[in-house]
């Protein structure tokens, strides 16, 4: 009975020893070669790959742009890229100078000494300043504003003011201007206990343009 028990501890030890190499076996299988990682490190980069140095569960690329050199790691299962870092930086290339028959660099530049700014040109044309008109002799005297005639008399006026003050007409002065002139009425109310009111009518129009009352 215990002979039985050992045996079938032995064969499933055998077995799962089987197990793990074939599935190394096919994880074995199932990497990547070096130039399928070399293509993809290049692809992804647009670098020149220089070596491979295999770690235990990655690789280890080296790779080449512009001058200077890098790496990265890379997965040889599934390709994946990671913790790229630069190992070195190429300097910036120097500017190239051009020497002379002595083998000395050649610092003088020549300019073209023809080109010269253009001058303005200074205008030699005399121009007289234009004669100053002088005022004529003939200057003609300016004529009065001719003086316009009332249109209203001196009885039309008094029955204007009679209109807008009840009372007795006291006295009536003209006074000329030159849009008609004016019409100054004195009337002494019937009705209120101011002594005089003087009405101001305008000769054409007949308009009322002032009542002034006095005590």
């Amino acid at each position: 009975m215990k002979i039985k028990q050992i045996l079938t501890i032995i064969s499933f030890i055998f077995i799962g020893i089987f197990i793990m190499l074939a599935v190394q076996q096919l994880q074995t299988s199932a990497t990547l070669t070096k130039e399928q990682m070399t293509a993809q490190v290049e692809k992804v980069y647009r670098g020149s790959v220089q070596s491979f140095i295999e770690k235990d569960d990655y690789y280890l690329a080296s790779f080449e742009k512009n001058g200077s050199t890098y790496e990265v790691q890379i997965d040889p299962y599934n390709g994946e890229l990671s913790n790229m870092q630069a190992i070195f930086i190429a300097d910036k290339p120097n500017v190239a100078v051009k020497e002379d028959d002595n083998g000395k660099p050649n610092t003088n530049v020549k300019t073209d000494d023809t080109t010269k700014p253009d001058v303005a040109t200074k205008s030699t044309t005399n121009t007289k300043p234009s004669d100053t008109a002088k005022p004529s002799d003939n200057t003609q005297k300016e004529t009065p504003p001719k003086t316009i005639k009332p249109l209203l008399s001196e009885a039309q006026a008094k029955a204007i003011a009679l209109k807008e003050i009840n009372g007795q007409v006291e006295s009536v002065d003209y006074n000329a201007t030159s849009d008609g002139g004016y019409y100054f009425i004195e009337v002494e109310p019937t009705n209120e206990d101011r002594d005089e009111v003087i009405v101001q009518v305008h000769a054409v129009t007949g308009k009322i343009l002032l009542i002034q009352y006095e005590d």
